[in-house]
């Protein structure tokens, strides 16, 4: 207790073991100024607050950091940086760009049409299969996945089929229906969709009567995907023939 500082009570109570250490703090009525510089140390502080004002430095090196903050009846700025030093004002704090993808997929493949790394957000993506054989199928058979940092099995694995799905299969009940268009002396009838979700929607698709196959669709959908460390967008082919792929994707990275 310093004798130069009567108007507050400052206890702190400092347990230190090995590098293990324990600070236990009950701060009233002080303007406290506090730099700490941890670096290979397990550290628990809990710290009670009343009524002053206070400045926290923290500088964690080659640390796993747990902070949990219990904030009453006080008006609190918090800032989150990103590595480039910029803080975060909102979400949206990203560079935009986008990709174009014009590629042939054959049967029974995967392939990768997009690879990002660093930090950022997978946005949305447009897309159209055609299939260039006959044997193939850009309905069911063809899938989007998107794989999140590193992962094995993809966030994102659907089908124009699946989104069909969630539009409550409109595409597919004008064709069982006869509510399409037919292409003259084709054999192939289409349905069209005028699409208001801004989720996902399948635009269009074409079924071709002789092989019983859907030789085209077309849509979009909107991810808003996370992603801190990759991300890939890949097409999987699961038909019986090769297919055209045709994809734009918006993609941010934060600055």
């Amino acid at each position: 207790m310093s004798r130069d500082a009567p108007d507050y009570t400052l206890l702190s109570d400092v347990e230190i073991a090995g590098t293990e250490i324990m600070v236990a703090m009950d701060l009233q009525g002080a303007t406290i100024a506090m730099p700490i510089d941890v670096q290979g140390a397990t550290i628990a502080l809990p710290v009670d607050i009343q009524g002053q004002t206070i400045n926290l430095d923290v500088n964690l090196v080659a640390s796993e950091v747990t902070i949990d903050v219990n904030i009453s009846a006080q008006t609190v700025d918090v800032k989150i940086y990103t590595p480039s030093g910029r803080w975060v004002t909102q979400s949206d704090l990203l560079t935009s760009t986008t990709h174009y993808v014009a590629t042939n997929i054959a049967s029974g493949s995967e392939q990768t049409v997009l690879t990002l790394s660093g930090r950022g957000r997978l946005k949305s993506i447009g897309f159209y299969f055609a299939r260039t054989d006959p044997n193939g199928d850009v309905y069911t058979q063809t899938r989007i996945r998107v794989y999140i940092d590193g992962e094995t099995d993809p966030s994102v694995n659907v089908s124009p089929a699946d989104i069909d799905d969630f539009m409550g299969r409109l595409l597919l009940r004008q064709l069982q229906f006869d509510y399409e268009t037919v292409v003259p002396a084709t054999g192939t009838k289409a349905a069209f969709a005028q699409v208001t979700s801004p989720v996902c929607g399948l635009t269009n698709i074409w079924y071709d009567e002789d092989s019983e196959k859907y030789k085209v669709s077309g849509g979009f959908l909107v991810l808003d995907a996370e992603f801190l460390s990759s991300a890939e967008v890949k097409i999987y082919n699961g038909s019986g023939g090769p297919i055209e792929v045709r994809m734009l994707i918006f993609y941010g990275e934060y600055l």
